[in-house]
């Protein structure tokens, strides 16, 4: 849905970038575009940027679980002056609207006011999958910054309202693989998701290795947690 998404932290209204201090007591931003089509985008750039926070408030909405037919509308404030509004339809998919509001002066006060700048019928599953690639994509950059911190403390962020893991790992966690049956090669690298096998009755584990996310899946007895220190 969003596009072009990077990170950068600011503290003390200083930023951090393009090489950004990964510190727990720094604000994390997206900048990002939003396509509207016939070439018109909105895009937050450092100057008017998004909360990292709010961002995956918005994605957990949009790729909630759907356990059945739900046409509840939602509704969430980008920033000020943009609003999505989405509903699920019985036939699995889900609209999804973009607002731009704008303040105006009357009677006294500031109202605001909204016009609809593009409305999008997209499938259910698709907005999950938007969830998900934008998940791994924060993820993503964090790890590339040796962001093992704050890597654990967005993952625990973005999945704290899932039911609880009994998983042997967590996403963002460093481990190197262990050659045997399952494993050819030792590798070094980060878990970017986790997945269940249901008739194996085992979780498996995906690692972004050097930059890239490996399709391979890993059992738990494939991996070993690897300290930065050994780095």
């Amino acid at each position: 849905m969003f596009q072009h998404i990077t990170l950068f932290a600011k503290r003390h209204n200083i930023l951090s970038y393009p090489n950004p201090q990964w510190k727990p007591k720094n604000r994390i931003y997206c900048t990002a575009e939003l396509q509207l089509g016939f070439g018109a985008v909105i895009r937050w750039t450092q100057h008017n940027p998004i909360k990292l926070t709010a961002m995956i408030s918005f994605y957990k909405k949009l790729s909630r679980p759907r356990y059945g037919t739900d046409e509840t509308l939602y509704s969430f404030q980008i920033d000020k002056s943009t609003i999505i509004r989405w509903r699920d339809t019985p036939d699995w998919k889900t609209i999804i609207q973009v607002f731009s509001v704008e303040h105006r002066y009357w009677d006294g006060t500031f109202t605001p006011k909204e016009e609809l700048v593009i409305e999008k019928t997209i499938s259910t599953g698709l907005a999950c999958r938007y969830g998900d690639d934008f998940f791994n994509a924060v993820i993503r950059m964090l790890i590339l910054g040796d962001a093992e911190e704050m890597v654990r403390y967005f993952a625990e962020l973005i999945n704290r309202d899932k039911p609880k893991s009994k998983a042997e790992y967590k996403v963002g966690q460093r481990v190197t693989t262990i050659v045997g049956p399952n494993v050819k090669t030792e590798r070094t690298g980060y878990i970017i998701s986790i997945g269940y096998h249901e008739n194996d009755k085992t979780y498996l584990y995906f690692l972004m290795v050097d930059g890239e996310v490996r399709t391979k899946r890993y059992l738990p007895g494939d991996l070993r947690l690897t300290p930065l220190a050994e780095k």
